[in-house]
């Protein structure tokens, strides 16, 4: 009988071994793969509410790409910090023919070195029949940074930030001669405008309008770092005229930002 109860014993003693090496190697085993796991967003491409004058995005469309060797499993994103309820995923190798829709209690496989569009669509005064949050109201202003965190079933969190540049419009002279007399000539300059960190500045917009003469068909458009006012406005036409001018400026990664300022011609 004591034999039996060594045994016994022994027995349970080894099945708890293994059973507990098992274990262990499938937790080294996921440990090492969850270190080794690599995704990246590389790109973001957002399209402005036109309807209430591009103060918030109805869309943004990211481009997520896996570095690694097996295949990922994603089982949610949030939006700075909010979860979303349901996004739609097209692999680039499609050429965007095929178009999913995940809801937040689904999973969204990502093959090895693929690349998959994943577009995020917002709720603007209830007229769009895709929401890809849970509170229908939910907006993003367009002047606001953007970050999205990638969760995977490894318990990865992949994120990246997209930060608007910063503008800043002034209005600075350049000395011309004009039948041999100096004259100053206003320039439109969004030189010390500046993108804070990833990407760089690849346009500036200047809209001007003179409010002195109320010259209609205005405001009058221009382009450029730095740029002379627009023709017709007639700053230079002498002092006490008065301009209202803005500037927009748009990065590398299409996200915007504008300054507004009061010009008075001295």
């Amino acid at each position: 009988m004591l034999v039996l109860i060594v045994v016994s014993a022994a027995v349970a003693f080894s099945l708890f071994i293994a059973a507990y090496e098992k274990q262990l190697t499938s937790e080294q085993s996921f440990s090492q793969q969850r270190s080794l796991e690599a995704l990246r967003v590389l790109s973001v491409v957002p399209t402005l509410n036109a309807s209430n004058g591009g103060a918030n995005w109805t869309s943004l469309t990211f481009l997520l790409a896996s570095e690694y060797v097996n295949p990922s499993v994603i089982t949610s994103m949030s939006l700075d910090g909010t979860p979303l309820a349901e996004y739609t995923a097209s692999p680039v190798s499609s050429g965007g023919s095929i178009v999913t829709t995940v809801a937040f209690n689904q999973t969204l496989s990502l093959p090895p070195r693929a690349q998959e569009s994943i577009t995020v669509t917002f709720t603007h005064y209830g007229r769009v029949p895709f929401f890809s949050f849970f509170a229908p109201g939910y907006s993003l202003p367009s002047s606001s940074y953007i970050k999205l965190d990638v969760f995977t079933g490894y318990q990865n969190d992949f994120s990246r930030v997209f930060v608007p540049p910063t503008a800043i419009a002034i209005v600075s002279s350049l000395v011309s001669l004009n039948g041999g007399v100096p004259r100053s000539v206003p320039i439109l300059d969004g030189s010390n405008s500046f993108q804070p960190v990833n990407g760089t500045l690849v346009r500036w917009a200047w809209s001007v309008a003179n409010v002195t003469t109320n010259i209609t068909g205005g405001p009058f458009p221009a382009v450029g770092e730095k740029s002379a006012f627009p023709s017709g406005l007639g700053a230079l036409n002498g002092p006490g005229l008065k301009f209202n001018i803005t500037l927009v400026v748009t990065n590398s990664d299409g996200l915007e930002a504008s300054d507004a300022i009061a010009y008075t011609t001295g």
